[in-house]
């Protein structure tokens, strides 16, 4: 931190969030929220283990898609992570629009199908 005309200045590298990190937490937190609203009880074991495990493991994508030291990223960088992540909103739509049984969860899933 650095002092500025009596006023502190901070970086994001210096504990603040950056975009990165913002757009990893909310990859994350919509991966785990898909995955537990795909949750049905007395389903295959099979079956819900498939569709936690797409999820992750387009979450998985996008995460390491992004990992990188903060200010690294060049415009090409930038354009394939926007489109990962942006495929990763759909696919994510979709799987909720089709398998939730809550009909403002299924709504939402079709917005973010048809948003994109």
């Amino acid at each position: 931190m650095e002092q500025a005309g009596g006023a502190t200045v901070g970086r994001a590298s210096e504990g603040g969030f950056s975009m990165q990190r913002i757009f990893i937490m909310s990859a994350c937190a919509l991966a785990l929220t898909t995955a537990a609203c795909q949750q049905e009880t007395g389903g295959a074991p099979d079956q819900q283990n498939q569709a936690v495990n797409a999820v992750q493991d387009t979450a998985a994508g996008v995460t390491g898609a992004v990992a990188g030291p903060a200010g690294a990223a060049t415009p090409a960088m930038f354009v394939s992570n926007a489109a990962i992540g942006g495929m990763y909103e759909v696919e994510a739509g979709r799987i909720a629009a089709e398998r939730s049984t809550n009909p403002r969860v299924k709504a939402l899933g079709q917005m973010m199908v048809t948003d994109h």
